[in-house]
């Protein structure tokens, strides 16, 4: 892509969303606008698992960041309130707590797969409590692998 003349990385494109979503979190907070300060929050960890799979490398940085901004999402997308959207964060958590476990080793990779595996399996659980059986199926497809896998490590 060019903008004015420069060609830009998409790392650069994502640094500047991140740059973005950020400042506007100064802005929409929580307490005033709750609705868009998830929203945002949501945002920011996306750009953040994508600028993360650009940079590549063993830095988990990026995706520490996308699992605590996602976690943020679940203080206004609560699993009572609202348990089929919940469901989707908590499974896009643990795909980044799988994402992290994967740049590590020894005990902390499987202390951080173990994280992921209880936080699929949580997701699973408020997906089907939502009502969002079909979506349970195709992640639990994705997951019951992973999640086999983990539990053989015990």
């Amino acid at each position: 892509p060019d903008v004015d003349g420069q060609v830009l990385r998409p790392a650069d494109a994502l640094e500047g969303a991140v740059r973005d979503y950020r400042a506007a979190l100064e802005v929409y907070t929580r307490a005033e606008t709750p609705g868009e300060w998830s929203e945002l929050q949501n945002n920011l960890a996306t750009a953040l698992v994508w600028l993360a799979q650009v940079h590549g490398g063993g830095s988990v940085t990026e995706l520490e960041g996308a699992e605590a901004a996602f976690r943020n999402v679940l203080q206004v997308t609560t699993v009572d309130a609202s348990p089929a959207n919940a469901g989707v964060v908590l499974y896009n958590i643990g795909t980044v707590q799988e994402r992290i476990g994967d740049r590590l080793t020894g005990h902390l990779q499987r202390a951080k797969y173990r994280e992921a595996s209880e936080t699929y399996a949580r997701a699973l659980d408020t997906l089907r409590r939502g009502g969002s059986f079909e979506y349970a199926t195709t992640v639990e497809r994705r997951v019951s692998p992973f999640m086999n896998r983990v539990a053989a490590m015990e």
